[in-house]
């Protein structure tokens, strides 16, 4: 079957489902009994008629608010995620997410996944405020949601989320006293994000999260590159991006005295990403430098021109032939 794609990133790709992909949804549920005994107590909590009964238009490739998406890796259909409007107080998406199987988790697939939605979900259609509400019997899903951003809402009111739908969905699938409640904030999110200019005393900071980038960033932190580093640092203008106390990403450019600036390195820590914490450092450069021309010297194109920047040009690696 030849199914559209919505969005992708890296080897993740989600999917449209299609009309017919409603059983194979039903179907990877209940693949493998440690999965679905880690969502649901009992298979009749999710009857075949919940998929069945589903209205059409979370189906197919229409853009729309409410869709079901399978979710792709290594040409393997893994799982499903799911994204439902809420017209409450509080306008939202509702989230649901399982994978068929133990095998693809452990792997950050499904916090991957989540991630990719979420940020494809901002740039498309503008909501700032997301729900998902797992079993407490999950404890390893709520780990994995926290991760992606969600936070645990202790006074959650369905009056806030919940419009038409509010009737059936304010107690949650599994009770109130069984459901954990969390909230994923656009807006709350930015009032915990503060950025500065980056500081000698930060250097063992930014190391460290240069290094959990692994191979990738190795030049910078390892050995001599280390050195010459430091040195590239003193040189430039640098921004750090804190989530509360904790760094999460920077940014690192070069004013060229008028003749535009140019960002260097841009990183946001795996854990932070899909939180646009990445388009909140450039726009720090934007705004520090309102009348220059910003120029990033990329090798990752795909994600600029996400968030909106135009190509100018091409970089060439001169060699000397002599």
């Amino acid at each position: 079957m030849n199914r559209q794609l919505y969005t992708e990133k890296n080897e993740i790709k989600l999917l449209y489902a299609e009309n017919t992909d409603r059983q194979l949804i039903y179907d990877m549920v209940f693949e493998e009994d440690d999965t679905w005994k880690a969502m649901i107590e009992n298979k009749e909590d999710f009857p075949l008629s919940a998929l069945r009964d589903e209205e059409n238009y979370f189906f197919g490739a229409a853009p729309g608010l409410s869709k079901y998406l399978l979710i792709e890796w290594n040409n393997e259909i893994i799982g499903s995620i799911s994204h439902t409007y809420n017209d409450g107080k509080i306008p939202n998406l509702e989230l649901d997410m399982w994978l068929r199987s133990s095998k693809y988790t452990g792997k950050r697939l499904g916090s991957s996944a989540m991630k990719l939605l979420i940020d494809s979900l901002v740039r498309d259609y503008g909501i700032k405020t997301f729900i998902i509400r797992p079993w407490i019997k999950n404890p390893r899903a709520v780990k994995a949601y926290e991760k992606c951003g969600f936070v645990v809402i202790d006074t959650f009111n369905p009056e806030d989320y919940y419009g038409k739908y509010l009737e059936v969905a304010a107690q949650g699938d599994f009770g109130v006293e069984e459901t954990v409640n969390m909230v994923f904030s656009i807006e709350e999110l930015k009032n915990k994000v503060s950025i500065r200019q980056y500081e000698p005393k930060d250097e063992e900071e930014l190391f460290l999260l240069h290094k959990r980038e692994g191979d990738d960033w190795k030049d910078y932190w390892e050995d001599e590159g280390r050195l010459k580093y430091q040195k590239a640092l003193a040189n430039s203008i640098s921004y750090l991006l804190f989530e509360d106390d904790e760094l999460c990403g920077y940014v690192r450019c070069r004013d060229d005295d008028g003749f535009g600036v140019y960002v260097h390195d841009l990183l946001v820590d795996k854990e932070c990403r899909g939180k646009e914490y990445g388009r909140m450092l450039m726009e720090q450069v934007c705004c520090d430098f309102p009348n220059d021309t910003i120029y990033v010297m990329s090798d990752v194109n795909p994600y600029y021109e996400k968030l909106g920047y135009e190509v100018e040009g091409t970089i060439f690696i001169v060699k000397s032939k002599s």
